[in-house]
């Protein structure tokens, strides 16, 4: 014999789906703005950044003296277009790559090498900073990978 319950226990449940699927939802887009927010501000701060490395290192800003930089167009000067390149890598070799191991696997090898070339470039603006002719390729080769993995969300995400 079967009841007849005037209260469906199921709304109950469907109120409390309701409130974690919108906590979830503001959870889920806080997460991805996070993720884009400190990826803008990698790429967007080199501009920033080169008023004070003139302050820092003045000798290597300066056209007559470039002793401190060896060569400075594969210094500071290669920063600015690294990451350029990288974006361009990426979208090239990581859609290729992409179609052959899927696209699960591809965005977790972007993931990495965004994370890999952040790593690298805070840890060579630390260790690095007494010796410009060193930090800048470094941190030039960091902002290539890192564009590297920037690319690499393009056509995954299509």
């Amino acid at each position: 014999m079967e009841e007849c319950n005037i209260y469906n226990n199921n709304e109950l449940k469907d109120d409390d789906n309701k409130e974690n699927d919108i906590t979830s939802t503001y959870l889920s887009a806080f997460w991805h703005g996070l993720g884009l927010f400190g990826e803008s501000y990698l790429l967007f701060s080199v501009g920033t950044l080169r008023p004070l490395w003139e302050a820092l290192y003045p000798a290597c800003f300066d056209a007559q003296n470039n002793n401190a930089c060896a060569n400075p167009y594969l210094s500071y000067k290669s920063i600015t277009y690294s990451v350029v390149l990288g974006v361009m890598a990426g979208m090239i070799a990581l859609g290729i790559l992409a179609n052959t191991i899927g696209r699960r696997r591809g965005s977790i090898i972007t993931a990495s090498l965004m994370a890999f070339g952040a790593v690298c470039l805070s840890l060579s603006s630390i260790f690095l900073s007494g010796n410009p002719s060193v930090l800048f390729p470094v941190m030039s080769l960091s902002l290539f990978v890192f564009g590297v993995g920037v690319g690499g969300e393009y056509p995954l995400s299509a």
